[in-house]
């Protein structure tokens, strides 16, 4: 199935109100990964997202974008900035990208991760990292639409 119309969305950044929205959203990220067989916890909660999201530690960004003209979310994306040794240069790492099942296909994924792109690179980011599961075929397929690659790596996880 391809990309239909463009829905009418604003992309902005996530203020502290958004926080049950995105955490809604979030858990229907989760309930899809775990649809197609992934084991993924979904701890988070509204006071997180606030605590860690927001204020001079942030320790990550979010976008958010919000269908006119109801002002509903239906998508976000959850980015940090970090640094690439091997070229020396500031990367960003999406952490997660979701957007509601019938929002897809309306050029709202792309718009998002246009938005971050742009944050990044004002921020000195050349390129951005994520993973996606290997289950999640309809991912892996958007995302080569935009031009992005595979590299040969493992995601590893330690519990510190």
């Amino acid at each position: 199935m391809g990309r239909t119309e463009s829905m009418h969305v604003r992309i902005r950044p996530a203020v502290e109100g958004d926080a049950a929205d995105v955490v809604r959203l979030y858990s229907e990220l989760t309930a899809h990964l775990r649809g197609l067989g992934e084991k993924v916890q979904d701890r988070l909660t509204t006071a997180a997202f606030v605590r860690d999201g927001f204020g001079p530690s942030a320790a990550f960004s979010t976008l958010v974008a919000e269908a006119a003209p109801s002002s509903a979310l239906v998508g976000y994306l959850i980015y940090t900035i970090g640094y690439d040794a091997e070229y020396a240069e500031r990367i960003v790492h999406i952490v997660d990208l979701y957007v509601t099942a019938s929002s897809r296909k309306h050029g709202v994924g792309t718009r998002l991760m246009s938005a971050a792109g742009e944050s990044a690179r004002s921020l000195g980011a050349t390129r951005a990292y994520w993973t996606v599961a290997r289950s999640n075929s309809g991912a892996q397929v958007f995302y080569n639409r935009l031009g992005a690659e595979a590299i040969d790596a493992t995601c590893m996880e330690w519990d510190l």
